[in-house]
């Protein structure tokens, strides 16, 4: 009798450490309530000038680490699993995205591996003429909101 207690508590033990070691919340993509995506304007104070033959307006990077403290907060990445996490401009500065919370998110770096061309071929897209900002903002909208789960519940389910 003694031995299935034993048992029961070592399972227990077990699956709780389990359950410890596996995140409660991990965002594969980002929440369209706290991060609809925002564009750089002229009034925006990081904006700097205008780039392309489309005239998109362009804000220099200045994410600030309190911000990005803010956007883990808002996403409940706790502290010790930031590691593995980049604050990521959920439309790239490079096709006119903005620094503003509304624009920012948590990536998984196994997430943003997955697509690890897709900014820079939008980007020259973009800077060639080749399409317009609102493709290329739907473009990567379209990727950002559709990441490839399968291997990413898999990698969630056995790392972080």
């Amino acid at each position: 009798m003694r031995s299935k207690g034993i048992a029961a508590f070592l399972a227990l033990m077990f699956f709780s450490t389990v359950s410890i070691a596996v995140p409660r919340y991990s965002p594969a993509r980002p929440d369209p309530m706290a991060t609809p995506g925002e564009l750089c304007h002229r009034k925006d104070p990081d904006f700097i000038e205008y780039r392309y033959k489309e005239r998109i307006p362009y804000c220099v990077r200045n994410v600030s680490s309190e911000l990005k403290a803010d956007i883990y907060d808002y996403y409940k990445v706790p502290q010790e699993k930031r590691r593995f996490y980049t604050i990521d401009h959920f439309i790239p500065l490079s096709i006119g995205g903005s620094n503003h919370a509304e624009n920012l998110w948590p990536e998984h770096r196994k997430i943003k591996e997955l697509r690890i061309n897709l900014e820079n071929e939008v980007y020259d897209d973009v800077k060639s003429g080749r399409m317009t900002q609102d493709e290329a903002v739907a473009k990567i909208i379209k990727a950002k909101m559709n990441p490839p789960l399968p291997y990413a519940q898999e990698y969630f389910r056995y790392r972080h």
